[in-house]
């Protein structure tokens, strides 16, 4: 799952990914903490590190001064607290004028998939 944030969706913004733990189908008691957990696993929340999205704009920047990376092209790292998550950016957003968000779902696998993801309070 990732959710960008920018000035648009394509030229300029950052990108946070996560993997999703995929809960097994079945009945689940919503009133039970053992299923609350199993339903909805802690490592499916997105808690989104908004200084490492920063740090990581000013390392690209070292390196397209360097001519290693470019602005047009995305600029990946991992986050450190999460060795899983994956940080992008690409061009010159601004958390200070984010004017566009998206939230989707990648399907890696060259099967086709369906599903059900659920997004719960953006604050």
């Amino acid at each position: 799952m990732f959710i960008r944030l920018g000035s648009d969706y394509k030229n300029n913004y950052y990108e946070y990914e996560i993997p999703l733990s995929l809960t097994q189908p079945g009945r689940y008691d919503r009133y039970s903490t053992t299923d609350r957990a199993e339903v909805w696993p802690e490592e499916n929340l997105l808690d989104i590190p908004l200084t490492a999205l920063t740090a990581l704009k000013k390392e690209r920047n070292k390196a397209q001064a360097q001519g290693t990376a470019s602005y047009s092209q995305p600029f990946t790292a991992y986050d450190e607290r999460h060795p899983n998550n994956k940080m992008t950016v690409v061009g010159n957003p601004s958390l200070g004028e984010v004017k566009t968000m998206m939230i989707g779902v990648r399907n890696l696998s060259a099967q086709q998939k369906s599903g059900e993801v659920w997004v719960n309070e953006l604050r």
